[in-house]
C-alpha cells in the first residue's frame, strides 16, 4: 500500500467508508456502479446483501483505530470475499467465517498490524453478552459431556431417569431416620428381628408417599415446585447425617 493512498484518506471518518459498503453491495447482488440497473433483487438477494453489509460494517468498526486510508486497503478486496463465501453457501457468514471482531484481528495480523485496543469496535453490553453466551454453550457442552459417561444425550435426561429413585430414597431415609431419632434411640446400638420389619414398613410407607409427592410437585405451580426443592435442602442433610451415623456405629 503506498504512503500516498494513506496521506489521501488521513482525516477521513473513522467509520466504514461508503465505497467501501458501496462495493460490498455490489459485489453481493452482481452488479457493478456501471451496470447496475433500476431493478430490485429478490427478497433472498436482499437479505444476503443485507447481511454482507453488516458483515463488512462490523468488521470496519473493529479497525476504527487504524488510519482510514490502512483500513479502506486491507478491506479492498473483503466485498468480493464475502460474496463469494455467500454464494458458495447459504449457511450465515460468522458460521463460515466467525464473528467480525476475530475476522478483523486476522486481516491485522496478516498485515503485520498490532491488535486492537480493547474498546475498538465493542458495543455497550457487549462484553457481558458474550461472557453469558460462552457461559451458556459451556453449559451445554457440559451438560452433554456429563451425560453421555453415562449413556444418556444430556445430564438432565439421567436425572429425570434417577428423580423416582431420589423420591423413594428422600421418603424411606427421612421417615426411617424420624422414627429412631423421636422415639428409638437405641435402635443405634441393638435391634431385633421385629424392629427391622418395623423400621423397613415405615420406610416403605415414607417412601411411596414421597414418590406420591414427587409425581404431584410436576403437574404443581412454580411456587410449590421452589417449596419442594427448599424442603429437599434438609432431607439431604439428614440423609447425610444418616450415613455418617451408621459409619460412626
Amino acid at each position: 500500500m503506498s504512503t500516498d493512498a494513506t496521506d489521501a484518506n488521513v482525516g477521513g471518518t473513522s467509520g466504514p467508508t461508503t465505497a467501501v459498503l458501496s462495493d460490498a453491495a455490489d459485489a453481493a447482488t452482481g452488479s457493478s456502479p456501471e451496470t447496475r440497473t433500476g431493478s430490485h433483487p429478490d427478497i433472498r438477494t436482499g437479505s444476503r446483501t443485507a447481511e454482507i453489509a453488516a458483515y463488512l460494517a462490523d468488521v470496519c468498526a473493529a479497525m476504527t483505530d487504524l488510519d482510514p486510508g490502512v483500513r479502506d486497503g486491507l478491506l479492498e478486496d473483503l466485498p468480493e470475499h464475502l460474496a463469494e463465501v455467500a454464494a458458495a453457501d447459504p449457511s450465515p457468514l460468522q458460521s463460515r467465517l466467525g464473528p467480525p471482531a476475530a475476522f478483523a484481528a486476522e486481516l491485522r495480523a496478516a498485515a503485520g498490524l498490532a491488535p486492537a485496543p480493547p474498546s475498538v469496535g465493542r458495543r455497550p453490553n457487549e462484553q457481558l453478552v458474550s461472557s453469558a453466551q460462552l457461559a451458556r454453550e459451556f453449559a451445554v457442552r457440559l451438560d452433554r459431556s456429563l451425560g453421555r459417561l453415562a449413556g444418556y444425550e444430556t445430564l438432565r435426561e439421567l436425572l429425570v431417569a434417577l428423580r423416582p429413585g431420589w423420591w423413594a430414597l428422600r421418603g424411606g431415609g427421612v421417615a426411617s431416620f424420624l422414627t429412631i431419632a423421636i422415639g428409638h434411640a437405641s435402635y443405634y446400638y441393638y435391634v431385633n428381628m421385629a424392629d427391622v420389619i418395623g423400621m423397613s414398613l415405615i420406610a416403605f410407607i415414607g417412601a411411596l408417599i414421597s414418590v406420591r409427592v414427587g409425581r404431584a410437585t410436576l403437574r404443581a405451580s412454580a411456587g410449590t415446585r421452589m417449596l419442594v426443592a427448599i424442603i429437599n435442602v434438609p432431607c439431604v442433610l439428614i440423609l447425610l447425617y444418616s450415613v455418617l451415623a451408621i459409619r460412626r456405629y
